[in-house]
């Protein structure tokens, strides 16, 4: 039987493989690429188009197009590298305007303005080009990804003046802002009511169009003999007057008349959408809510006391005083004496004694809430517990007055000299001096309580 030899196929096999999958691993990379660069892109364009929106002004023409652009082009050059200029081809308000500029890493930028003849309306769109390894084989070297956003001003969404029933007995009621009402308005006396724009002149932009709504159905917008003034404080007259849009019915819609009771401001008008245009489907006018929220002065539930982690108030524990007392000397035998006779040194010198250490004393407190005379109060305290005392019989009987003094910041290892100890009947009482010396935040202080015996 005649062997047959296959010498070099395996290898050819295995280098078309590790072709596919270097591609694949390309392809991989690139779709990764891809999406990370959508989402720096969409942020980027919704970041332009609204700081461009803020821009947006009453009517339109050639310098305020170029300003909103020229916002959006600067808001874009503060995070990426400008490569180009801004530059803003002819058109109109109707037809709108169109910028572009170019930055690094090939991004180039595209902004319209009005979008589709919306004068509150601005759109960017970026757009990077991104290589493609092995895209010679495919016949491309490089896909574009593009993002877009579109931004509008928009005015007060909360009306001026919202009532259940609303009624005008005489004169003229101007509101600076829109009306909002569940009952239809009612005129008297050659009343007017007239709903004006609110437009801010540093801006010049509106922060309320001025329009009325009115959730009952047929209202009556200009009475007999009545009439709008646009845009005057007086004039009006039996009249309701707005001067954006004037809508009435939660399920019978109609419009105040364009030009003699609604819209009587051209520029409102022009970035003012109307309600009742033609090919625009009826929108009911929503009920007015009549739950507020409650007024946290007065509702006991919302009024709350914070506490600390032992269940006080948040400042008692603030202001308490941690004091810790280590004996010294726990088999000498000593009296109790109480805490109003402790006296207090300035310093270790002041004091004219030999003494006995009796007890180590530390108290400490919030610098905040903890006070000097709190802090004292303790030391005595725990002087008085310590049985701090005078040991002398010959001068005092019962509660006896020991001695205390503010603490130096040294902490005193002995007595010095040292006394001997007392001897039968001819026992005298110790006296003592807690140390005392404050810090700061946290707040403390430390003692050392000690006992002075006479010699005999």
């Amino acid at each position: 039987m005649r062997a047959t030899r296959q010498s070099g196929q395996v290898m050819v096999i295995v280098a078309v493989w590790i072709v596919a999958l270097v591609g694949s691993a390309a392809l991989i990379l690139l779709t990764g690429s891809v999406e990370w660069q959508r989402n720096q892109l969409q942020q980027l364009a919704d970041q332009s188009a609204l700081d461009a929106a803020m821009k947006v002004g009453v009517s339109c023409d050639n310098a305020k197009a170029a300003a909103v652009i020229t916002a959006a082009d600067n808001f874009l050059a503060t995070q990426r590298t400008r490569t180009g200029s801004l530059t803003v081809g002819a058109g109109t308000c109707a037809g709108g305007f169109t910028g572009t500029d170019t930055f690094a890493g090939g991004l180039s930028e595209t902004i319209h303005y009005p979008y589709r003849a919306h004068q509150q309306q601005v759109e960017v769109i970026l757009t990077v080009s991104l290589p493609i390894s092995f895209g010679a084989y495919m016949g491309a070297s490089n896909t574009n990804v593009t993002r877009r956003a579109v931004a509008q001003q928009l005015n007060a969404s909360t009306a001026a003046v919202s009532a259940t029933t609303l009624s005008c007995t005489g004169g003229q009621f101007n509101v600076a802002g829109g009306i909002a009402a569940s009952n239809a308005i009612s005129l008297s006396g050659s009343c007017a009511v007239y709903a004006h724009g609110r437009l801010d002149a540093a801006s010049n932009s509106y922060s309320d169009l001025g329009n009325v709504s009115v959730y009952a159905n047929g209202q009556s917008w200009v009475g007999g003999g009545g009439l709008c003034v646009g845009g005057s404080n007086t004039g009006s007259s039996n009249a309701v007057c707005a001067d954006g849009y004037q809508l009435s019915g939660h399920n019978a819609t109609t419009c105040g008349a364009s030009g003699t009771s609604a819209f009587l401001s051209a520029g409102d008008a022009a970035i003012n959408a109307n309600p009742c245009a033609a090919g625009t489907g009826a929108v009911p006018v929503p009920p007015l809510s009549t739950a507020l929220p409650p007024e946290p002065n007065t509702d006991a539930a919302a009024i709350g006391t914070l506490r600390n982690s032992g269940g006080g108030a948040l400042g008692s524990a603030c202001a308490g005083v941690k004091k810790t007392t280590t004996p010294l000397n726990p088999s000498m035998s000593r009296a109790p004496t109480c805490a109003a006779a402790i006296a207090v040194y300035n310093s270790r010198s002041d004091v004219p004694y030999d003494y006995y250490e009796l007890a180590w004393i530390e108290a400490s407190g919030n610098s905040v809430w903890t006070t000097d005379n709190q802090l004292q109060t303790q030391i005595r305290n725990g002087a008085a517990k310590a049985r701090a005392r005078w040991l002398n019989a010959c001068f005092t009987r019962g509660l006896s007055s020991p001695k205390v003094r503010w603490y130096s910041g040294t902490k005193n290892s002995g007595s010095y000299p040292k006394p001997p100890l007392p001897r039968g009947s001819f026992r005298i009482s110790p006296e003592t001096w807690p140390a005392y010396s404050p810090k700061t935040r946290p707040r403390s202080t430390s003692a050392i309580t000690q006992t002075k015996c006479a010699v005999r």
